[in-house]
Protein backbone atom coordinates (compact mmCIF):
# COMPACT_ATOMS: atom_id res chain seq x y z
CA UNK A 1 0.00 0.00 0.00
CA UNK A 2 2.92 2.32 0.72
CA UNK A 3 4.25 1.75 -2.80
CA UNK A 4 0.88 2.77 -4.20
CA UNK A 5 0.85 5.96 -2.10
CA UNK A 6 4.40 6.78 -3.24
CA UNK A 7 3.34 6.42 -6.87
CA UNK A 8 0.25 8.55 -6.30
CA UNK A 9 2.47 11.44 -5.15
CA UNK A 10 4.13 11.51 -8.58
CA UNK A 11 2.38 13.84 -11.01
CA UNK A 12 3.18 12.02 -14.25
CA UNK A 13 1.69 8.90 -15.94
CA UNK A 14 2.36 6.27 -13.25
CA UNK A 15 1.06 8.60 -10.53
CA UNK A 16 -2.17 9.18 -12.41
CA UNK A 17 -2.62 5.45 -13.02
CA UNK A 18 -1.84 4.63 -9.38
CA UNK A 19 -4.39 7.20 -8.24
CA UNK A 20 -7.00 5.66 -10.54
CA UNK A 21 -6.19 2.20 -9.22
CA UNK A 22 -6.44 3.44 -5.64
CA UNK A 23 -9.86 4.96 -6.35
CA UNK A 24 -11.09 1.70 -7.89
CA UNK A 25 -9.79 -0.29 -4.92
CA UNK A 26 -11.90 1.83 -2.57
CA UNK A 27 -15.12 0.92 -4.36
CA UNK A 28 -17.44 -1.73 -2.97
CA UNK A 29 -17.77 -3.63 -6.23
CA UNK A 30 -13.98 -4.07 -6.37
CA UNK A 31 -13.93 -5.34 -2.79
CA UNK A 32 -16.87 -7.70 -3.44
CA UNK A 33 -15.26 -9.18 -6.53
CA UNK A 34 -11.92 -9.48 -4.77
CA UNK A 35 -13.55 -11.45 -1.93
CA UNK A 36 -15.53 -13.59 -4.38
CA UNK A 37 -12.35 -14.32 -6.32
CA UNK A 38 -10.62 -15.28 -3.08
CA UNK A 39 -13.50 -17.64 -2.19
CA UNK A 40 -13.24 -19.35 -5.57
CA UNK A 41 -9.47 -19.41 -5.97
CA UNK A 42 -8.69 -20.56 -2.44
CA UNK A 43 -10.94 -23.59 -2.98
CA UNK A 44 -9.59 -24.36 -6.45
CA UNK A 45 -6.01 -23.95 -5.20
CA UNK A 46 -6.52 -27.04 -3.05
CA UNK A 47 -7.49 -29.03 -6.14
CA UNK A 48 -4.50 -27.62 -7.99
CA UNK A 49 -2.14 -28.77 -5.24
CA UNK A 50 -3.64 -32.27 -5.32
CA UNK A 51 -3.26 -32.48 -9.10
CA UNK A 52 0.37 -31.32 -8.95
CA UNK A 53 1.29 -33.68 -6.13
CA UNK A 54 3.86 -36.32 -7.05
CA UNK A 55 1.82 -38.99 -5.24
CA UNK A 56 -1.40 -38.07 -7.06
CA UNK A 57 -3.38 -40.66 -8.95
CA UNK A 58 -6.33 -40.26 -11.28
CA UNK A 59 -8.84 -41.38 -8.68
CA UNK A 60 -7.59 -38.67 -6.28
CA UNK A 61 -8.09 -36.05 -9.00
CA UNK A 62 -11.60 -37.23 -9.81
CA UNK A 63 -12.75 -37.52 -6.20
CA UNK A 64 -11.22 -34.14 -5.29
CA UNK A 65 -12.91 -32.56 -8.30
CA UNK A 66 -16.28 -34.06 -7.39
CA UNK A 67 -15.83 -32.84 -3.83
CA UNK A 68 -14.98 -29.31 -5.02
CA UNK A 69 -17.97 -29.26 -7.37
CA UNK A 70 -20.25 -30.36 -4.51
CA UNK A 71 -18.76 -27.60 -2.32
CA UNK A 72 -19.48 -24.91 -4.92
CA UNK A 73 -22.98 -26.28 -5.51
CA UNK A 74 -23.61 -26.31 -1.76
CA UNK A 75 -22.57 -22.68 -1.26
CA UNK A 76 -24.53 -21.59 -4.32
CA UNK A 77 -27.75 -20.80 -2.47
CA UNK A 78 -29.44 -17.80 -0.90
CA UNK A 79 -28.44 -18.62 2.67
CA UNK A 80 -24.73 -18.82 1.88
CA UNK A 81 -24.93 -15.74 -0.32
CA UNK A 82 -26.59 -13.71 2.45
CA UNK A 83 -23.90 -14.81 4.89
CA UNK A 84 -21.15 -13.94 2.38
CA UNK A 85 -22.73 -10.58 1.53
CA UNK A 86 -23.27 -9.62 5.18
CA UNK A 87 -19.67 -10.50 6.00
CA UNK A 88 -18.42 -8.35 3.13
CA UNK A 89 -20.65 -5.45 4.16
CA UNK A 90 -19.16 -5.60 7.66
CA UNK A 91 -15.59 -5.83 6.35
CA UNK A 92 -16.12 -2.95 3.92
CA UNK A 93 -16.90 -0.36 6.61
CA UNK A 94 -13.57 1.40 5.98
CA UNK A 95 -14.18 1.88 2.25
CA UNK A 96 -15.13 5.31 0.98
CA UNK A 97 -17.64 3.82 -1.41
CA UNK A 98 -20.71 1.99 -0.16
CA UNK A 99 -22.70 -0.44 -2.30
CA UNK A 100 -24.79 1.46 -4.79
CA UNK A 101 -26.94 0.29 -7.64
CA UNK A 102 -25.65 1.85 -10.82
CA UNK A 103 -28.01 3.43 -13.29
CA UNK A 104 -29.51 0.89 -15.65
CA UNK A 105 -28.09 1.22 -19.15
CA UNK A 106 -29.37 -0.64 -22.14
CA UNK A 107 -26.61 -2.03 -24.35
CA UNK A 108 -26.59 -1.01 -28.02
CA UNK A 109 -29.00 -3.01 -30.17
CA UNK A 110 -26.10 -4.64 -31.97
CA UNK A 111 -24.97 -6.15 -28.62
CA UNK A 112 -28.38 -7.22 -27.39
CA UNK A 113 -29.27 -10.86 -27.42
CA UNK A 114 -32.82 -12.14 -27.72
CA UNK A 115 -33.45 -11.60 -24.02
CA UNK A 116 -33.91 -8.19 -22.43
CA UNK A 117 -31.30 -6.81 -20.07
CA UNK A 118 -31.98 -7.38 -16.40
CA UNK A 119 -32.84 -4.55 -14.02
CA UNK A 120 -32.09 -5.05 -10.35
CA UNK A 121 -34.21 -3.60 -7.58
CA UNK A 122 -31.44 -3.61 -4.97
CA UNK A 123 -27.68 -3.81 -4.58
CA UNK A 124 -28.00 -7.13 -2.83
CA UNK A 125 -29.92 -8.57 -5.77
CA UNK A 126 -27.23 -7.34 -8.19
CA UNK A 127 -24.40 -8.87 -6.14
CA UNK A 128 -26.41 -12.05 -5.63
CA UNK A 129 -26.55 -12.46 -9.40
CA UNK A 130 -22.77 -11.88 -9.62
CA UNK A 131 -22.15 -14.47 -6.88
CA UNK A 132 -24.45 -17.14 -8.34
CA UNK A 133 -23.26 -16.65 -11.90
CA UNK A 134 -19.59 -16.84 -10.91
CA UNK A 135 -20.09 -20.07 -8.99
CA UNK A 136 -22.14 -21.55 -11.84
CA UNK A 137 -19.37 -20.76 -14.33
CA UNK A 138 -16.74 -22.38 -12.10
CA UNK A 139 -18.87 -25.52 -11.62
CA UNK A 140 -19.49 -25.80 -15.37
CA UNK A 141 -15.80 -25.37 -16.15
CA UNK A 142 -14.80 -28.03 -13.61
CA UNK A 143 -17.43 -30.43 -14.93
CA UNK A 144 -16.37 -29.88 -18.53
CA UNK A 145 -12.72 -30.36 -17.69
CA UNK A 146 -12.88 -33.33 -15.36
CA UNK A 147 -15.89 -35.37 -16.45
CA UNK A 148 -14.78 -36.16 -19.98
CA UNK A 149 -15.10 -39.69 -21.35
CA UNK A 150 -11.31 -40.05 -21.41
CA UNK A 151 -11.16 -39.84 -17.61
CA UNK A 152 -13.59 -42.73 -17.28
CA UNK A 153 -11.55 -44.70 -19.80
CA UNK A 154 -8.33 -44.01 -17.86
CA UNK A 155 -10.00 -45.24 -14.67
CA UNK A 156 -11.10 -48.40 -16.48
CA UNK A 157 -7.57 -48.95 -17.86
CA UNK A 158 -6.16 -48.65 -14.35
CA UNK A 159 -8.79 -51.04 -12.95
CA UNK A 160 -8.13 -53.45 -15.83
CA UNK A 161 -4.38 -53.46 -15.15
CA UNK A 162 -4.97 -54.06 -11.45
CA UNK A 163 -7.51 -56.77 -12.26
CA UNK A 164 -5.12 -58.43 -14.74
CA UNK A 165 -2.30 -58.37 -12.20
CA UNK A 166 -4.42 -60.05 -9.53
CA UNK A 167 -6.72 -62.37 -11.53
CA UNK A 168 -6.80 -64.64 -14.53
CA UNK A 169 -7.51 -62.92 -17.84
CA UNK A 170 -9.78 -65.82 -18.80
CA UNK A 171 -12.46 -64.38 -16.50
CA UNK A 172 -14.96 -62.02 -18.09
CA UNK A 173 -14.08 -58.45 -17.25
CA UNK A 174 -16.10 -55.29 -17.90
CA UNK A 175 -12.97 -53.14 -17.65
CA UNK A 176 -11.29 -55.13 -20.41
CA UNK A 177 -14.38 -54.76 -22.58
CA UNK A 178 -14.53 -50.98 -22.12
CA UNK A 179 -10.84 -50.66 -23.05
CA UNK A 180 -11.36 -52.84 -26.12
CA UNK A 181 -14.44 -50.86 -27.14
CA UNK A 182 -12.40 -47.67 -27.00
CA UNK A 183 -9.48 -49.12 -28.96
CA UNK A 184 -11.73 -50.57 -31.67
CA UNK A 185 -13.73 -47.38 -31.97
Amino acid sequence: QEALYTLIEEKDGPGIEANGLHEQMNKFYFFFRLKLGYLIFSATETLSRIIQSSSCCLQDVLSSTKSLIRYFERIRDDTNFKSFYTKILNESESLKDKPILTRHRRPPKSYQSSSDSVEFSSCEEFYRQQYMESLEIVVNMLQNRFTQKNFKLLCNVKKFILYAANNSLDDSNDYFQSVMDFLLW
